[in-house]
């Protein structure tokens, strides 16, 4: 600091040079700069460092005490949003626990997220789509609170209505219409319709949370959307029109669950496990009772009936819900939704395989753009994470 003002007999009044800040007062003054729409005034000169809430050996951030926790969350998300250099906890040897293990979270997604399309598409064969997501999304909720009882995770629930809200949207209203798209549309091309999501969830982020979107991933976003405009190639589009508009709105809702999701946690220390498991229940009690409102046809109880049930309950609802609440809370929520751009990649790729939907030239250049723009924003992460500090 230097002195601006020096009157005789009064204080000097000093110009802070380097403003230095931590994490545990400094979630008050980042909440009113953003209520005031205000940025921080020289953010090139502000520095954040963790010192106070972080434990003395190197333990998970999952087992920590949940204010520190919740602290430490939050000043990376506040300098992520204002720009502010943050000297984290993290060192080169344990750098991937921060961004390494959620990019691993997200590949291992796109493999079961991606192939269910194809595993979705066959199974209303023997099923109607209503019953089925009704279904699978009650084993899926009855397989995390087991998970939940053998790890003696907390069982209790607050924040009743949001937790509800999360759920029918995140839940009940995307799995009905991705699975009612899939009806009458293809599986690769709903897939990509569907994951038209990050587009909707960046501004969205943006303007409610207040999250900074940085070039980079304007860029991503830009290469994203004209990958996505040769895959889905609106100039010769083929299926019902109507499933179309279902596999778009699925994406809009899953954008809005994603920003309510982070919203929540912000206002909120929710365990993860717990979240995932309540927010799940609620979304299937959604399912059933549109399944019984919903008039169907008797269950052709075939083994590939219950090969599907077995892999949607498991693994593409259970398994893959808690992933993506893993990878959001690491993750800002543009980053983790463009990221997801790998799934109907893997969609379109299988349902080509197993279902002879063959990709078209134009669709081929689509997904090496969208593998590009996933590629780009994954190695924009782990360079953020290894440029940080040692402390």
């Amino acid at each position: 600091a230097h002195v601006v003002l020096q009157d005789k007999g009064a204080p000097a009044v000093l110009y802070i040079d380097t403003h230095l800040v931590h994490e545990v007062t400094s979630p008050q003054a980042f909440a009113t700069l953003r209520e005031r729409g205000l940025p921080v005034h020289r953010p090139d000169r502000t520095f954040a460092t963790m010192d106070h809430a972080i434990p003395t050996r190197n333990v998970d951030i999952t087992l920590w005490p949940s204010d520190a926790a919740t602290q430490v969350r939050t000043l990376r998300e506040n300098c992520e949003d204002f720009g502010v250099t943050l000297f984290d906890r993290i060192d080169s040897a344990d750098w991937n626990a921060i961004v390494g293990l959620p990019l691993l979270a997200l590949a291992l997604l796109s493999l079961i997220w991606g192939y269910n399309w194809v595993v979705m598409k066959q199974v209303i064969q023997h099923v109607d789509p209503f019953d089925f997501s009704a279904i699978r999304t009650v084993l899926g909720a009855a397989t995390l609170f087991v998970v939940l009882l053998v790890l003696r995770r907390p069982l209790g629930l607050q924040q009743v209505r949001q937790v509800a809200l999360l759920g029918v949207l995140q839940t009940g209203a995307f799995t009905a219409l991705i699975q009612w798209a899939l009806v009458a549309g293809g599986a690769g091309k709903t897939a990509v319709l569907v994951y038209t999501m990050p587009f909707w969830v960046v501004p969205m982020a943006w303007f409610v949370l207040g999250e900074r979107v940085r070039g980079m991933q304007w860029a991503a976003n830009a290469i994203a959307a004209c990958g996505l405009v040769l895959v889905l190639e609106p100039w010769a589009m083929g299926g019902s029109a109507f499933s179309n508009l279902l596999a778009v709105a699925g994406g809009v809702t899953w954008a809005v669950a994603s920003v309510q999701a982070k919203r929540m946690r912000r206002a909120h220390d929710f365990d993860l496990l717990s979240l995932t498991a309540w927010q799940m229940l609620f979304g299937a009690l959604a399912l059933c009772a549109l399944a019984l409102l919903h008039p169907s046809r008797p269950i052709d109880p075939t083994p590939y009936f219950w090969g599907a049930l077995v892999f949607n309950a498991v693994l593409a609802t259970g398994l893959a819900w808690l992933l993506w609440l893993f990878v959001l809370q690491r993750l800002s929520t543009g980053v983790a939704g463009l990221s997801a751009l790998g799934i109907p990649m893997v969609g379109a790729l299988a349902g080509w395989i197993e279902l002879g939907e063959r990709p078209t030239p134009a669709e081929f250049a689509g997904m090496t753009l969208i593998v590009g723009a996933l590629a780009l924003v994954s190695l924009w992460s782990l360079r953020q994470a290894r440029s940080t500090p040692p402390r």
